[in-house]
């Protein structure tokens, strides 16, 4: 088997199945979607990619600490999901089930041989970011809706898979696509700002413009906020436009946007890294099949996975050591 790593950015994953997963438990009629969804999306996903080595990789408990030191309300004021539902539940109770779901399908993962990491006070962003820069030499297919993780598409070993979309994004297409090179997408985000993540960016100023304006972005070589900056202010000389007022008046807000977003330097500690390395060196995989059966029947699941888990079978006696 070849060596390949297929990276999930799981709260993502889940989330967008708890969503539009309507699915109920044959037992108790409660909402089960969100883990049926990510089970089925595990299946497509490995079919898809036939990877070697799978990791389910969550956010840690209270998100990132650091990230919340340089910005207080930094992912704050997301707006409610908007669930596909065939019963009404009350806001704590849709709460109280979301928890419950992720419990659980965390529990079916730790009988699946996938690699799951969660550390607390870190973002599953800094931990994809790590394994990334740690294994540049083996192919790796992070899958996540979220477009930050574009700037990680920087050599032809990282592919990222967006699952809405269903299109799979790497340093050429990124670069044709908005005219901007993974290595500059960081700044290029930095500037214009992340809504979902309450990032506010420069007013009026989108990746479009942004590209059309300084095509350098798009060169492959990374181009600094103090270059981008001095390219404003002479061009703002020439030529008066609000997108080089903006970008040359605002160095501190780019800056501070740009410290946030990047995932260039992980947020890891030094502990969090010794932990990653010995788990995947160690890593055995194993499939407690029987629990799985299990645990499905009592969650009133019935749902043919036989494809995933004559793949968890496979990965038992063909796994190749890196």
């Amino acid at each position: 088997m070849k060596t390949r790593f297929l990276i999930l950015d799981m709260h993502n994953l889940f989330i967008r199945n708890f969503v539009v997963n309507p699915t109920l438990s044959a037992n108790t009629g409660d909402p089960i979607g969100g883990v049926i969804g990510s089970l089925r999306s595990l299946q497509k996903l490995a079919r898809m990619f036939q990877p070697s080595h799978i990791f389910a990789v969550w956010d840690g408990s209270g998100g990132s600490r650091k990230r919340r030191q340089k910005q207080k309300d930094y992912k704050s004021g997301r707006k409610p999901l908007n669930l596909n539902r065939a019963i009404d539940l009350q806001p704590d109770e849709i709460e109280q089930n979301k928890l419950w779901q992720m419990l659980r399908l965390r529990e079916y993962i730790a009988d699946f041989p996938i690699i799951q990491l969660q550390f607390d006070s870190t973002e599953a962003d800094d931990v994809i970011a790590h394994l990334v820069s740690k294994y540049p030499e083996q192919q790796k297919v992070i899958v996540s809706s979220d477009k930050d993780f574009i700037q990680l598409l920087q050599n032809n070993t990282t592919l990222l898979y967006r699952p809405i979309q269903d299109v799979i994004l790497h340093r050429k297409n990124v670069t044709q696509e908005f005219g901007i090179q993974p290595c500059n997408f960081a700044i290029a985000r930095a500037v214009v700002g992340d809504k979902s993540d309450n990032i506010t960016g420069l007013r009026g100023v989108g990746l479009k413009t942004l590209a059309k304006r300084f095509p350098e972005l798009g060169e492959p070589r990374d181009i600094y906020i103090t270059e981008l900056v001095s390219m404003a202010q002479k061009r703002l000389a020439e030529k008066s436009l609000k997108i080089y007022e903006q970008i040359a008046n605002g160095t501190k807000i780019i800056q501070k946007n740009y410290e946030i977003i990047q995932l260039y330097r992980p947020m890891v500690t030094p502990q969090i890294t010794m932990v990653i390395e010995r788990v995947v060196k160690e890593f055995e995989p194993q499939f407690a099949k029987t629990n799985t059966f299990k645990r499905l029947a009592r969650d009133g699941a019935d749902v043919d996975f036989t494809g995933l888990f004559q793949y968890f079978q496979s990965l038992e006696w063909d796994q190749p050591k890196i």
